[in-house]
């Protein structure tokens, strides 16, 4: 099982992101190679987040929810097991202000609407089409590009607000009228863009409110999720991952 980590590693210290690094100087090659190694500490020791079940977040209760799932164009951010769990927190938590960050295509967006309440109002963020120029300094560069000029999924949805700016700038408790309830955070996975988005988001957070992050467990060089969500736990947040897939997941209640 080392032997299958240690070979996971290596394959991203040749890959062309590692040259790249190398060919910019020490400095650069070595906090790459740090971070490679930390990457081999995530994989190789223990999960420090626990697994949660969603029987286990509704208080051990069996809880049964419809959920409604459009598979006629399967989700190529996350897999479909990953989007069911995240329509049925949705559908129990019944939130009024919900808060995505990350639109892309808008796919996840459509979800969480018909998931929601007749009630419940949606507010997606992705970056405006002048600023997908700096793609590269976000973890997926191809998806910002991407983003100045794909089209919605969502259409005119009266539940839907798209928003187009820098999610890390947004000050939230001043932009909405109401508190936060759910918020699902799913931007650049970059470690200072992860911490941003969190920390203004909790700032707005209701006294029921629920936050969910995407891709705890892609542990790739650029990516900062992980290390941002073992930081938090460490530091007394009760955040859990729902078993099997890659959603953390806090609840104030």
């Amino acid at each position: 099982m080392h032997l299958a980590k240690a070979a996971s590693v290596v394959a991203q210290a040749l890959s062309p992101l590692s040259i790249r690094a190398m060919a910019k100087g020490p400095v650069t090659a070595f906090q790459f190679s740090t971070r490679a190694l930390e990457a081999y500490d995530e994989l190789a020791g223990g999960d420090p987040i626990p697994e949660v079940t969603l029987s286990e977040l509704c208080g051990g209760a069996h809880v049964v929810q419809e959920v409604w799932l459009d598979l006629s164009r399967p989700p190529t951010t996350m897999t479909v097991s990953e989007l069911t769990y995240l329509c049925a927190l949705v559908k129990l938590s019944s939130p009024g202000i919900l808060v995505e960050i990350g639109t892309e295509r808008g796919f996840t967006t459509l979800h969480l609407s018909h998931n929601a309440g007749a009630g419940c109002k949606i507010f997606t963020v992705d970056l405006p089409p002048e600023l997908t120029v700096n793609a590269p300094f976000c973890s997926d560069p191809q998806l910002v590009r991407a983003s100045a000029t794909i089209q919605r999924v969502y259409g005119n949805d009266p539940k839907i607000t798209q928003i187009l700016q820098d999610s890390t700038t947004i000050q939230w408790e001043e932009l909405l009228n109401a508190p936060i309830d759910f918020a699902f955070i799913d931007a650049s996975h970059l470690y200072e863009h992860v911490l941003e988005d969190t920390e203004r988001v909790m700032k707005a957070l209701s006294a029921k409110g629920l936050v969910v992050w995407h891709d705890y467990k892609r542990v790739e060089i650029r990516r900062g999720v992980g290390r941002y969500l073992v930081e938090l736990r460490r530091s007394g947040l009760p955040i859990r991952r729902i078993a099997g897939t890659t959603l953390c997941v806090y609840s104030r209640l």
